[in-house]
């Protein structure tokens, strides 16, 4: 499990668990699940291959966050990485055909594409971000300058990820 320095509040554990229980769950349903290697995890933005015999998908595994590192977390705003730490595109851009948030009810999987559309058409992606602060605002571009971090992230509502098309695998059938 990758673990930031900076990390004290857990966010690594919480991430983890999530995609632990999203594989107990996919192997539930009937899907063979790979793992993806380090470099395309970090580098391609993909967690899971999961197969059936006629369809393949990758998946991006993203647990409930939190809004700033004191809070508990949240499914009702919704972070979304629009460029990592390092400055390259953030998951948003990766090459996971699905992406999978956790919720209270359950793992909402839709498609990455679809996901970019939605977000495309109601945040402009190419604004300048603005410092990251801890009570967070809707659909502003938040940088970490404070760590020299190069990301923008940014946050909706669970109402605008749930118009997007999507599946839910509700936690009651693990």
């Amino acid at each position: 499990m990758y673990k930031h320095r900076f990390n004290s509040k857990g966010s690594a554990e919480i991430g983890q668990c999530a995609e632990d229980l999203f594989v107990e769950m996919a192997r539930k349903r009937g899907w063979a699940v790979l793992d993806a290697t380090k470099e395309q995890n970090y580098k391609e933005h993909w967690d899971y291959l999961l197969r059936k015999p006629d369809l393949a998908c990758y998946v991006e595994v993203k647990g409930m966050k939190r809004v700033n590192r004191n809070a508990n977390q949240n499914d009702q705003m919704i972070c979304i990485e629009l460029q990592g730490n390092t400055g390259y595109p953030g998951w948003l851009y990766g090459k996971a055909t699905h992406i999978a948030f956790l919720m209270r009810e359950g793992f909402v999987l839709l498609s990455r594409p679809k996901l970019v559309e939605k977000i495309e058409s109601i945040i402009d992606v190419n604004a300048q971000p603005v410092p990251s602060i801890p009570k967070k605002e809707l659909h502003t571009i938040y940088q970490r300058v404070k760590f020299k971090h190069k990301d923008k992230i940014v946050y909706i509502t669970k109402e605008e990820l749930l118009s997007v098309p999507h599946k839910l695998w509700e936690l009651d059938n693990v």
